[in-house]
């Protein structure tokens, strides 16, 4: 891991004990019968950059994909490619608030 993700993965983790677990609302749904595929959608209207942190196991950081302001709150497909099978977790992160959910990645 380089600087920048070293620096970027602090921020989200110590900004997320800061923030009281304020929970973010929106809906982290798996595709049916493609288990990379990801939908993720904002239930009420947000303001701000929101970020998705794909953690493993161990929630460590495999994947952090930025998302430009009030680009959710329409819907997003994410296709994650390139992770071995396992369970996972997909956090989102916005103003201090977060939401997370498991997924499994099959072969």
């Amino acid at each position: 891991m380089n600087l920048w993700s070293l620096l970027i993965w602090l921020q989200q983790t110590t900004g997320m004990i800061a923030a009281c677990n304020e929970q973010l609302h929106c809906s982290i749904t798996q595709q049916q019968g493609d288990s990379v595929s990801i939908r993720i959608r904002m239930e009420e209207e947000e303001s701000g950059c929101s970020q998705l942190t794909i953690l493993n196991s161990q929630h460590f950081p495999v994947r952090m994909i930025p998302f430009a302001p009030q680009s959710i709150s329409a819907g997003q497909l994410v296709c994650v490619t390139g992770l071995p099978p396992g369970i996972y977790i997909v956090r989102i992160t916005m103003a201090g608030k977060a939401a997370e959910k498991q997924f499994v990645i099959r072969q």
